[in-house]
């Protein structure tokens, strides 16, 4: 998906049907994550200009879509609820979760019993209806969210480049631990 072209992204996305689970989804804990990184000073010293000028662009470029995820014009909701899924608060299911306290996971039913974990998310407000509702892009906002996705797709890319393709983050030890310093190249 990191080579996608802004075509390739608009067929994919017309193609493609969503659930509710997904449309209503925030990424503030993914947001704030790169800000926590970004004013870590610690953290920064050690990174090459290049590298911060790229995670302030993705982080800027997470805005934008926060941004445009919150207009309810982006989606059609198609009349198609799913079946055979649940939706669960992460902390029902294990008090570990309470550090999320928007947290839900969407489960896949496998019998009357047991379920499968398929997908988690952070959101403001909860339906289930909602939730397990499908919904498409509307096609009048197509252009500007291929435009910002083909951008953060962009923005990830260069931090790939500049990192050496490979780059783990210890966010609780402060260090960064390069991989693979030469790229990854498939043919």
């Amino acid at each position: 998906m990191l080579n996608l072209t802004q075509e390739a992204i608009r067929s994919e996305i017309e193609n493609s049907k969503y659930l509710g689970f997904q449309v209503h989804k925030h990424f503030e804990v993914a947001d704030n994550s790169i800000r926590k990184l970004l004013s870590n000073s610690f953290i920064c010293q050690k990174m090459e200009n290049d590298q911060l000028i790229s995670l302030i662009d993705i982080s800027r470029l997470i805005k934008k879509i926060k941004t445009i995820q919150k207009n309810e014009a982006l989606y059609l909701k198609i009349d198609k609820t799913v079946t055979g899924y649940l939706v669960a608060k992460g902390s029902e299911i294990n008090e570990q979760n309470r550090r999320y306290p928007d947290r839900y996971l969407l489960l896949k039913q496998l019998d009357e019993q047991k379920s499968k974990v398929v997908g988690f998310g952070d959101f403001y407000e909860y339906d289930n209806e909602e939730m397990l509702s499908v919904y498409v892009i509307n096609p009048k906002n197509m252009k500007l969210l291929c435009s910002i996705i083909y951008k953060i797709i962009a923005s990830i890319n260069r931090w790939i480049d500049l990192t050496g393709s490979e780059v783990i983050f210890d966010q609780d030890n402060f260090r960064f631990k390069q991989l693979n310093k030469t790229p990854n190249i498939t043919a």
